[in-house]
């Protein structure tokens, strides 16, 4: 029985959670299975061990201790009688091998197993134990199931009374992190100082003197350490936020007259990082206090704090990084200057659109100051007598537009990050400086920024509002033909980005939260883009959606882009549609079939030839007037066996990108038609 009890005191299993008292509990029930055999009938070893081999049988060791406990009570038939050594080393055997049953089987298989095993087992010896002997085993037994009575109605108090106050708090914590979305930090404040007031009382409750007893029994156990816990935690948190919720008050950012004040953000940074640590510790507990065991209303507490956890710790966390990293990418040590890159998706490039225009934008102390630089042919023309050069591979299609001699095609690939490569090293020729990054948007970006600014002057039309902007700038603009004096084409999305990003630099911005509002939709689509230099950033900006990776890993994955092959703007007149049927068998192996449904809305005739084009690039053929030709690019971890167009085989071209396979297709859309 002691040599059982010592092994048993060294295997798994965490009934209490306090290491001591397991070990106890694990050594108690080894020592009293051995005894029990060695007092019970001998029926009741073959139920123990073979209830623990064909449970563990999965498991070398429970097998083999259930095989040798199964093999000593089958030997024990030769002495024709029962004996108490055979019956010791059975119940030992038996003992350990229940003890160490796998941890992967169902919730509480093991725990289950164990008990209904060792019950007949401990009832025939009781049965079999003299009465002189077992005189004192009633009433031992008797007290202890009016004392446990006891602690289970303690137990059950403080859980109700506990139930009421997290109840409470975690309500109230709710209200105050709604109010600090709303931007109502003073209300907020005293919503989590009611939250904290209730929490305490939650957690003085279940560190009462008084309910210590139910920490010592199993699930009880595990309930009181759950509630004392989270309740610790959520105060922690709570009283935290209440004291931040003045101090990180983010409406005061602004400068007057434009740019941020970097003093001031970087006085924020180091509250909103101690938010985040709390918020991510707290998570922590919450996972490590889980478990099947228990019941509600403990377990749906204790859910709903992990619920409130995981919604607020992602923007807890972003606001903290950007915090940390934004002195430095305003330039609070020395000026950065950004190349912005102005797309027009009218003429289609894989990132996007073709670059449109070109500016950049300098951050000085917080001082932000837009410049819009010389055309994009002028900018093209600096580039090549630079000669500067790119020392880096570049993607396909990249080599094939010469991004060293056209500036236009700097969005000709769906990685965003090469991009900013691009910008980073040969931007220096256009903006006489080094170049720290490069931001990317397109006309839905530019109306987006005009429902933060308001209207903006446009030559020969009314102000462009956001309403009416990207119908404007993608189509309306080619109504008319407008050169500038070297001969280039005016974009009036060059004229609408600057007046936009001039006034948006130039005046006192609005609270923060209310431009990331305003700005969420237009990058969760991919049309407004942002990446530097500073490795720091990079993080943030890829889990915000600014600088999104094409390779998402192991995840399966469809990216579809297009290229205009024409030089034409006919792009603004496609429609497109996807619609992806994946299958993967029972051996892993997957197919599916990618549907692609393209519409080309455009007129027949009528539209301005800088709209239709002649400048096709594969001239092999007269093509119709408002015929657009485009290059379907398929970006997947899947190798394309077949591509179709209107169920004709159609030919294709594959090159690796990272994991995935890039597909291109040529297509040929008539007007009018799908």
């Amino acid at each position: 029985m002691a040599l059982s009890a010592i092994a048993g005191a060294f295997a798994a299993g965490e009934p209490t959670g306090l290491t001591i008292v397991d070990i106890t509990y694990r050594a108690l029930f080894a020592g009293v299975v051995t005894i029990a055999a060695a007092r019970a009938k001998r029926w009741t070893w073959f139920v123990l061990g073979g209830a623990a081999g064909a449970v563990g049988s999965d498991d070398a060791v429970p097998l083999v201790l259930a095989a040798a406990s199964l093999a000593t009570s089958f030997g024990s038939l030769w002495y024709g009688r029962r004996q108490r050594e055979l019956g010791a080393v059975v119940g030992a055997l038996a003992a350990q091998a229940l003890l160490r049953l796998p941890t992967d089987l169902p919730f509480a298989v093991p725990t289950v197993t164990a008990l209904l095993s060792a019950l007949p087992l401990v009832v025939s010896a009781l049965r079999n134990t003299r009465s002189e002997r077992g005189r004192w085993l009633g009433p031992t037994i008797g007290f202890g199931l009016a004392l446990l009575a006891v602690i289970g109605a303690a137990f059950v108090f403080a859980m109700l009374e506990v139930e009421a106050h997290a109840r409470d708090g975690i309500s109230a914590a709710r209200s105050g992190l709604e109010r600090v979305e709303r931007g109502d930090d003073a209300a907020s404040e005293a919503d989590f100082i009611r939250a904290g007031r209730e929490l305490e009382m939650a957690s003085d409750t279940a560190g009462a003197w008084w309910l210590a007893p139910a920490r010592v029994v199993p699930v009880l156990a595990q309930h009181v350490d759950a509630v004392d816990r989270v309740a610790t935690e959520g105060r922690a948190i709570a009283a935290l936020s209440a004291e931040q919720a003045a101090t990180l008050d983010v409406t005061g950012l602004s400068r007057p007259g434009g740019g941020l004040d970097v003093d001031r953000i970087a006085e924020l940074a180091p509250a909103a990082a101690t938010v985040t640590d709390a918020l991510e510790r707290a998570q922590e507990v919450v996972a490590d206090t889980s478990t099947p065991w228990l019941v509600a209303p403990a377990a749906d507490r204790l859910e709903e704090f992990g619920t409130q956890i995981a919604d607020v710790l992602p923007t807890a966390r972003n606001a903290a990084d950007a915090l940390a990293v934004a002195p430095e990418l305003l330039g609070a040590d020395s000026p950065r200057t950004y190349v912005v890159l102005v797309g027009n998706p009218a003429e289609a490039r894989e990132l996007g659109g073709f670059v449109a225009a070109i500016g950049h934008l300098r951050a000085d102390g917080g001082e932000l100051d837009f410049t819009s630089d010389r055309g994009v042919s002028a900018s093209s023309q600096v580039v090549r007598q630079s000669g500067l050069t790119l020392d880096r591979d570049l993607p396909t299609p990249l080599p094939g537009s010469s991004p060293e001699r056209f500036v236009q095609n700097w969005t000709n690939t769906v990685d965003f990050r090469v991009t900013g490569d691009i910008a980073a090293q040969l931007g220096p020729a256009i903006t006489g400086t080094e170049v720290h990054g490069v931001l990317y948007l397109d006309p839905y970006s530019v109306a987006k920024l005009l429902e933060i600014t308001g209207p903006v002057p446009i030559e020969g039309r009314e102000p462009l509002e956001a309403g009416d902007a990207v119908d404007y700038l993608l189509r309306g603009q080619y109504a008319t033909t407008t050169f500038e004096d070297d001969g280039e084409r005016k974009d009036r999305l060059r004229d609408a980005a600057e007046a936009a990003l001039d006034q948006l630099t130039s005046s006192t911005l609005p609270d923060p939260r209310n431009i990331a509002d305003v700005l969420a939709p237009a990058v969760q689509a991919r049309r407004l883009l942002f990446t530097t230099t500073n490795t720091r950033a990079h993080d943030l900006l890829e889990r915000v959606g600014l600088r999104p990776p094409v390779d998402l890993g192991a995840s399966d994955q469809i990216l579809l882009a297009q290229e205009n092959l024409r030089a034409n703007k006919l792009d603004a007149y496609i429609q497109r549609a996807l619609d992806y049927d994946l299958t993967v068998d029972a051996d892993g192996n997957a197919s599916g079939t990618l549907t692609v449904q393209l519409t080309n809305s455009a007129p027949p005739e009528g539209l301005d030839p800088y709209v239709t084009g002649d400048g096709s690039l594969l001239r092999t053929e007269p093509l119709p007037e408002a015929l657009n030709r485009i290059t379907l690019d398929l970006y997947s971890r899947l190798e394309v066996v077949a591509v179709s167009i209107d169920d004709e085989s159609a030919g294709f071209a594959t090159s690796p990108y990272d994991a995935l396979v890039r597909t291109g297709t040529r297509v040929d859309v008539p007007p009018m038609s799908t």
